[in-house]
């Protein structure tokens, strides 16, 4: 629910006061209540301590005549001519006038203490040896023997001191105390114990006299929680506390001093406790605790009157006050209502005569609408100007619109041909990648086949060697005929080597016969010259045979052997020279084989070159079909942006035509 401000300062105030005036009234409630309570106790510890001081001089007095009846010079005489009951098997009359002596002496003395003090019940001596005497006398029981009573045991007990004993009822309901003092001679001896009774009267009638306020009393318990006089319930004479069924005596008797609040009957009663130090006695004041509350609910009352009046009168000043507030600012309300609800009047102004803050927050809305009177002024003034710049806009973006979309379509094309371009150089890069893989392929081929030619060349330079020793060996065959026998064996070995040499000259054939097949058209040449190699192994294998025959017949026929040997140097010297042609002719192919494999080597690198900038041009035909898509993608953005600079454009121009419309509604 929304409050206006004159309500809200009503309720605050409202709130204030009743706050304030239930903080005072409870401030006050309980200050007051405190000094009730303060109140009681203090009279009540006053009253119980006259009481206390009262009953301690009382007793003082007996004590004292006690102490005059023990100092009798009749008791300290020990005569056991008293009479004693202590034998007696019925209840019997004690006569101490009629029985004379000193029996009849001591009840003189003990009726003249009776008859000056009302309040003494009895005054009696029992001595040690059984004998009784009591002022005034009453019937015995069976039996009757003072020292074996609890009164003469604790007057023993406590010689030379007055005793008091518990309080005790008699048959009459009446309750008594005695006080005993027990008679000792020079020597220390206790020659029996004199006690005087008293009557609980004189204590009951001091004790309900005792009043606090109009309900409270006190009543008077003994050290054992034993009530002794209680003013308002009889019954409650000589009950036990602690046994009590009530829960209100049994609080009491676990306090042994102090204020206590407790409930009897379903009612509250402020219990104040004093315990007697000369007597041991609890006296307990008691005063319904409403009583005591009375005068703070009287003020309560008082202050709710006084309270009401002041609310009253202080809703009317809050009432005067919120309207001397609300009125001036419902005076601003209604010039800023005319302002927004009329014709938009910038030129009229709030009345600021006021010196207070209202008056200044009319000034200060005057001087805001005189600023928002410059401002619409001057909007009023360029709301034209927008109006024709947003219209030039307009067309602008129109035509941006229509070059984007011609953008946008030019891109779409190029971003087509792009794309196929690069498919195209990729179509290229893959087969030059496989031309570039099968020269490769040549190439090592070609190596491999340089490698056997030098091998082949190796090998014909080992056989001209050999062809060289033997020429030396013929020579000197034909030099030293003399020790032809001796060099048979080693012509011998010669011929074997000179097999074993074409052996391998028939192998380095086959050898080259198979590699020339491998080449093709390019080891025709070798295939010719394989099988001139062949040939001449065989020639060589079977002058070889020949001059094996020749070495046979050596030795027979030496001449035969001179010439022969003559021819087989002819012969060796043949072979040598066709293995020198070999050999050259060998370098020579070994030479053009190591041409075509660099050749080919740098055909393979040149087409290894082509092949990376293929894929290079590929790689660039990929990035420049990726940067002419998003050129694509850019020109669609550039013309859904001309669409939308075209839209605000209209709503720029419908803006301009809203603001010029809007300025027209003030008055400036």
């Amino acid at each position: 629910m929304k409050l206006s401000l004159k309500k809200k300062m009503i309720l605050a105030f409202t709130i204030l006061i009743a706050v304030t005036i239930a903080t005072i009234c409870s401030i006050l409630a309980i200050t007051v209540s405190r000094s009730s309570l303060e109140m009681f106790t203090e009279n009540s510890s006053r009253q119980l301590a006259q009481v206390d001081q009262t009953i301690t001089l009382f007793v003082e007095d007996i004590k004292r005549d006690v102490d005059m009846v023990s100092e009798n010079p009749g008791v300290l005489l020990d005569d056991a001519s008293i009479t004693t009951y202590k034998n007696n098997t019925v209840k019997t009359p004690m006569t101490p006038l009629k029985n004379g002596g000193l029996e009849a002496q001591l009840y003189r003395d003990f009726k003249v203490i009776l008859d000056t003090h009302p309040a003494y019940k009895s005054v009696a001596f029992g001595s040690r040896h059984g004998g009784y005497v009591q002022c005034p006398p009453s019937d015995r029981k069976p039996g009757y023997d003072p020292p074996q009573r609890g009164w003469y045991k604790k007057a023993v007990k406590n010689k030379g001191k007055v005793f008091m004993t518990d309080a005790y009822r008699a048959t009459n309901g009446s309750i008594y105390i005695s006080l005993v003092k027990a008679v000792v001679n020079a020597r220390g001896q206790v020659l029996g114990v004199v006690a005087v009774d008293i009557k609980f009267d004189e204590l009951s009638q001091m004790v309900s006299s005792m009043q606090f306020g109009e309900s409270g009393y006190l009543f008077l318990a003994d050290a054992k929680n034993t009530i002794l006089i209680h003013p308002r319930d009889k019954d409650k004479n000589f009950m036990d506390m602690t046994q009590s069924e009530e829960e209100f005596f049994k609080v009491i008797a676990e306090t042994d001093g102090g204020h206590l609040l407790a409930s009897l009957d379903g009612v509250e009663y402020d219990v104040n406790i004093q315990r007697s130090p000369n007597t041991g006695w609890k006296l307990v004041g008691i005063i319904d605790h409403r009583e005591i509350t009375a005068p703070t609910w009287a003020m309560i009352r008082t202050m709710i009157l006084v309270g009401g009046v002041l609310f009253v009168l202080s809703l009317a000043l809050a009432y005067i006050f919120a309207n001397s507030i609300v009125k001036p600012l419902n005076r601003v309300i209604d010039g800023l209502k005319d302002i927004a609800q009329g014709e938009g009047d910038l030129t009229m102004r709030l009345d600021d005569g006021g010196g207070d803050e209202i008056g200044i927050l009319s000034q200060w809305f005057n001087r805001f609408i005189s600023q928002i009177h410059a401002i619409v002024r001057d909007v009023a003034g360029h709301a034209g100007d927008v109006d024709t710049a947003s219209a030039e806009l307009l067309g602008i973006s129109r035509k941006l619109s229509s070059a984007a979309e011609l953008t946008a379509s030019r891109a779409g094309s190029v971003a087509v041909d792009s794309r196929e371009t690069g498919q195209a150089i990729s179509s290229t890069a893959t087969a030059m990648e496989e031309i570039s893989t099968n020269i490769n392929m040549v190439a090592t081929a070609t190596e491999e086949m340089t490698a056997t030619i030098n091998e082949i060349g190796r090998n014909s330079g080992t056989a001209r060697d050999i062809t060289e020793n033997a020429v030396g060996i013929a020579g000197e065959a034909s030099s030293k005929m003399g020790r032809l026998g001796e060099a048979a064996r080693d012509i011998s070995h010669v011929t074997q080597t000179i097999t074993d040499i074409s052996e391998q000259t028939n192998l380095l054939a086959l050898n080259a016969t198979i590699e020339a097949a491998r080449a093709g058209e390019a080891g025709k040449g070798f295939a010719v010259v394989a099988g001139e190699i062949k040939e001449l192994s065989r020639l060589t294998a079977e002058a070889t045979n020949q001059i094996r025959e020749k070495i046979t017949g050596v030795q027979t026929v030496t001449d035969e052997a001179v010439s022969e040997i003559g021819n087989v140097s002819t012969i060796i010297n043949d072979v040598n020279e066709i293995t020198l042609t070999i050999a050259t002719a060998i370098e020579q192919q070994a030479a053009a084989t190591r041409e075509i494999s660099g050749n080919i080597s740098q055909a393979s690198k040149g087409l290894t070159q082509v092949n990376d900038n293929v894929a290079e041009a590929a790689g660039i035909a990929q990035k420049t079909d990726g940067e002419i898509a998003e050129v694509d993608a850019s020109a669609g953005e550039i013309s859904q942006s001309s669409s939308q600079v075209d839209r605000r454009a209209e709503a720029l121009s419908e803006l301009g035509r809203n603001l010029s419309e809007m300025v027209s509604k003030f008055k400036v």
